[in-house]
C-alpha cells in the first residue's frame, strides 16, 4: 500500500481551494487487496476529491479530467514501486508482462506509457461499448504534460477525439491484426 502518492500534473484545471493537489502534484493512495488463490490480487487507487466523494462512477463534468488522472496514476505508481525496490534491494522488481485497458476511460494509457514512459509494455484494449467512445478535448493531454511533438499527429485535425484513438501507432497495429 502507498499513501501519498504524487502524480504529477499540469495544474490547469482545478481551483486553488482544492486539498487534493500538491504544487502540482495529485495526491492518490494504493491500496492493495490480496486475493486468495486462484483469485488475483488487486491494487485501487485512491483520491478524494475525484473518486471517493462521487455517488457515481460515470457521469459527471469532469470525467475526462477524472479518468486521464487514473491513467497517469497507475503507470506513475508503477514507476515509483519500481524505482523504490530498486534502491532497497538488487531482486528483481515485477512488471506487468501486458495492461488490460477497458474502454475510453483508459484509453490514454498506451499513449502515455509509449510516449511518457518510453515502455514497451503491451497493451489491450477492450471496447464495451462502441456508441460511447469518451469523446472530449484533447487538452486534458496538457493536464497530463505531454509535450506538443508527442501529441501532433493527435491533434492534427481537430481539438475532439475519441480517447481510443489517442494512440495512433497502437490503433494503427490493433487494424492490422
Amino acid at each position: 500500500e502507498t499513501e501519498g502518492l504524487r502524480v504529477p500534473i499540469t495544474n490547469s484545471t482545478n481551483s486553488s481551494e482544492s486539498t487534493e493537489w500538491d504544487n502540482k502534484n495529485l495526491i492518490c493512495n494504493v491500496k492493495f487487496y490480496k486475493g486468495r488463490s486462484p483469485n488475483p490480487s488487486v491494487y485501487f487507487l485512491e483520491n478524494r476529491e475525484y473518486y471517493e466523494l462521487r455517488a457515481n462512477v460515470f457521469g459527471y463534468g469532469d470525467d475526462h479530467v477524472r479518468f486521464a488522472l487514473l491513467s497517469k496514476g497507475c503507470l506513475e505508481w508503477l514507476l515509483q514501486q519500481a524505482k523504490s525496490k530498486k534502491k532497497k534491494s538488487n531482486e528483481s522488481v515485477w512488471w506487468p508482462e501486458i495492461i488490460h485497458c477497458n474502454d475510453w476511460h483508459t484509453a490514454l494509457i498506451p499513449l502515455i506509457l509509449r510516449q511518457k514512459i518510453k515502455s514497451n509494455i503491451p497493451t489491450l484494449l477492450t471496447i464495451h461499448n462502441l456508441l460511447y467512445q469518451g469523446l472530449g478535448s484533447l487538452r486534458i493531454l496538457d493536464l497530463l504534460n505531454m509535450k506538443e511533438e508527442e501529441t501532433k499527429e493527435l491533434k492534427k485535425d481537430s481539438d475532439k477525439k475519441s480517447w481510443i484513438c489517442a494512440d495512433q501507432d497502437f490503433v494503427k497495429q490493433a487494424w492490422r491484426t
